[in-house]
């Protein structure tokens, strides 16, 4: 059985002999523009050959224009029947089609920002302090959600003419991903809860160190733990004895926190947490993650040269092929089209996902494969359901969460722990296609149920792992949530405050476990998009922490050049005169960009 850097070079292949153009002209809004670049560089980085044009609005020597130039092709040389990444709406099949907002949405005079659609998609209202202005998360994250989406939309569409022999197009318009990525606001406003701003009150705020800051971030049966670990007795208060007390007087416990890690470096924290199993949320900037060591020993970096003759580095594709079996093997069934076949026939018709995840980073990614068609059936132990089934407006096991993320799959309550429900889950194996898991690393070992055996059962079986950061490496083994990943990735060190201070979206929004559910479709596509032309068995790794560093990929060329990292409220850019959110008369904030163009028609 193959593995390690050989099986790294597979991830790189599995879109080999794919042709794809990036479709944009002068009239592209900018958003729009970026975000074909960014699904063509992780196409590229997956096999593809991509065609691109020159940029005529970026400096071809900027970070983030040799991030998504590196390796493509002239479009001159793209054969005429590529699959388009476009923002053209006279293509009617074949392509992906992107826009700012959905077609039937009125129009806005001027282009959107990374700014005004974070602020329309509501996020904004949920990052920062509830005193002061509302921020937006650091970095291209609009460009990069809605780029992990049409690349996984692009991945479908191949995988749809591979096993339908149907061509197809896709939209994908970036208010309505940036929407989805805040759908917890969404589900819990249908109950007449409002999620916003929490700041420093926040149930996981940032708190100072000697070096720089950390996040603390934990759930209720770690209290125990944290309170070892500062060794202060104030916080055996009675005032803080339940997650409910803790709630109402966060203030009190988190002064208390905030004195312990002030007198702390990056180091020790990083360490005391990690030996505590605490998730560890040390706000890594983009130079450290040059740095990193699980970054380093994963191959997690990609060294290149510009056309300049400097050498920088950037992140490697954010997915990658653990494990494979012999090739050759034949998958369960071959799900091939004929001449009847509908072109609204969906990519995954016909194959069969058993789901073991739980709350979003599992579960979200199994709910999106449904809508693509696949039959998903969630497999929950009858002893430990779903978190998610007893959170927030819970009703008889079936919150508004749980139900959004469980859309359209059937259920099984099985006992993994016996032997009779590991045959029952083993004998659900033989008929499935992909088994999905984001348990802590080595259960599914534990459990008996781990690749060797999953292959020797079905020698064509897709085994999918979501994992915090990585399935090996140093520090992988660590407890991880979004909110500390959000930290360790460097997106929480560009997401700051007038005064310098990082935030993490928290509980509320938990950012990288919404973008893990818009690539990880796409990965999973591509690895059976292989299978189309090579069978075997294959074990996917899909790191939320490598997805969330990939949006930050300029930044991290940047720093590799020794050039400056910017971070701040809003990302600088030379086209706009002006950016910022503005409180009105009447208390509401508006998000204002205006560019340079229109600079007197709003200013005096």
């Amino acid at each position: 059985m193959d593995r390690s850097s050989d099986c790294v070079e597979i991830s790189g292949h599995c879109l080999a002999d794919i042709d794809v153009v990036e479709d944009f002209d002068a009239t592209t809004p900018a958003l729009v523009r970026q975000t074909i670049r960014f699904a063509g560089r992780l196409a590229a980085d997956c096999g593809a050959r991509v065609f691109e044009s020159p940029d005529a609005f970026d400096n071809p020597a900027s970070p983030l224009n040799i991030f998504f130039s590196e390796g493509k092709r002239p479009l001159s040389e793209a054969p005429a029947r590529a699959l388009a990444l476009t923002h053209n709406p006279a293509l009617s099949t074949h392509c992906v089609y992107i826009a700012e907002q959905h077609r039937g949405t009125p129009a806005h005079v001027g282009s959107e920002t990374d700014l005004t659609i974070q602020a329309r998609a509501g996020i904004c209202h949920l990052i920062g302090d509830p005193d002061e202005q509302p921020l937006k998360i650091g970095g291209h994250q609009v460009v990069s959600a809605g780029g992990y989406a049409a690349f996984s939309a692009l991945v479908a569409l191949c995988l749809k003419q591979a096993r339908l022999s149907v061509t197809d197009r896709a939209n994908v318009d970036l208010l309505g991903v940036m929407t989805w990525v805040n759908w917890k606001a969404v589900a819990l406003g249908a109950l007449g809860t409002e999620l916003k701003r929490e700041g420093a009150q926040a149930e996981w705020p940032v708190f100072s160190l000697r070096d720089g800051y950390a996040a603390m971030v934990f759930f209720e049966p770690q209290w125990d733990t944290v309170c070892e670990l500062i060794g202060d007795a104030r916080l055996r208060d009675e005032r803080l004895r339940t997650f409910q007390d803790r709630e109402r007087n966060r203030e009190l416990y988190q002064g208390i926190i905030a004195d312990w890690f002030a007198m702390r470096t990056k180091a020790e924290v990083t360490r005391l947490m990690d030996e505590n199993r605490i998730p560890n949320g040390v706000v890594a900037t983009p130079a450290d993650l040059l740095q990193d060591p699980l970054l380093l020993y994963r191959g997690g970096l990609l060294s290149a040269v510009d056309v300049n003759g400097r050498q920088y580095s950037r992140p490697r594709l954010p997915h990658r092929v653990y494990r494979v079996g012999p090739r050759g093997l034949p998958r369960r069934r071959a799900v091939l089209g004929t001449a009847a076949t509908p072109s609204g026939s969906l990519p995954l018709q016909g194959l069969r996902v058993l789901d073991l995840g739980v709350i979003t980073a599992g579960a979200g990614v199994g709910a999106l494969l449904a809508d693509l068609g696949a039959d998903v059936i969630k497999v929950e132990s009858t002893t430990y359901a779903d978190p998610f089934r007893s959170w927030a407006g819970s009703n008889k096991g079936a919150s508004p969460l749980f139900k959004f993320n469980n859309r359209n799959k059937r259920g099984v309550a099985l006992d993994l722990k016996t032997p009779s429900g590991r045959e029952a889950f083993l004998q659900l194996v033989r008929e499935s296609d992909v088994v999905m898991e984001n348990f802590r690393r080595g259960v599914l070992e534990r459990l008996g149920i781990g690749f060797d055996v999953l292959r020797a059962v079905n020698p064509g079986i897709v085994l999918v792992s979501l994992t915090g950061q990585g399935l090996e490496g140093p520090g992988s083994e660590n407890v991880s949530f979004g909110s500390s990943l959000e930290a360790r990735s460097g997106i929480a060190s560009v997401t700051l405050s007038r005064n310098g201070t990082p935030f993490v979206s928290g509980r509320n929004l938990n950012y990288p476990d919404q973008i893990v559910c818009l690539h990880a479709p796409g990965a999973i596509m591509a690895a059976l998009l292989r299978q189309t032309r090579e069978g075997g068995a294959m074990h996917l790794d899909i790191s939320q922490r490598d997805v969330a560093v990939y949006t930050l990929s300029d930044h991290i060329l940047a720093a590799s050049l020794g050039e400056p990292v910017h971070a701040g409220f809003v990302d600088r850019d030379p086209g706009y005169v002006f950016q910022n959110t503005c409180k009105s008369l009447d208390g509401h904030w508006l998000a204002v960009s205006v560019p340079r163009d229109r600079c007197s028609a709003v200013l005096p």
